[in-house]
């Protein structure tokens, strides 16, 4: 069953990509991503979360799971409308 995470990264590739039926370790680039729609989707994820991962992450981990792997390390499983890490809000 996937985790909280793995869920809220789900919605945001199946919105960005047009897609459903998404598996946590699908790629992201065989899926027909490109790095206009990663930037959408860390945008989103970001808003969403309130987390500060960077796009090179999406690079690095194409998948559901190494994405919300990320955002559960980055944010140290940040809330929604908590302030990003570095941040502003955050210091």
């Amino acid at each position: 069953m996937p985790s909280p995470a793995e869920r809220e990264v789900a919605a945001v590739w199946q919105e960005v990509l047009d897609l459903e039926g998404l598996g946590v370790h699908d790629n992201f680039f065989e899926l027909g991503g490109q790095s206009l729609l990663a930037a959408q989707i860390v945008t989103r994820l970001n808003d969403r979360v309130g987390s500060g991962i960077a796009l090179r992450q999406i690079f690095e981990t194409p998948t559901i799971a190494g994405l919300a792997a990320a955002l559960s390390t980055d944010a140290g499983e940040a809330q929604p409308g908590s302030a990003p890490p570095g941040s502003a809000a955050a210091q």
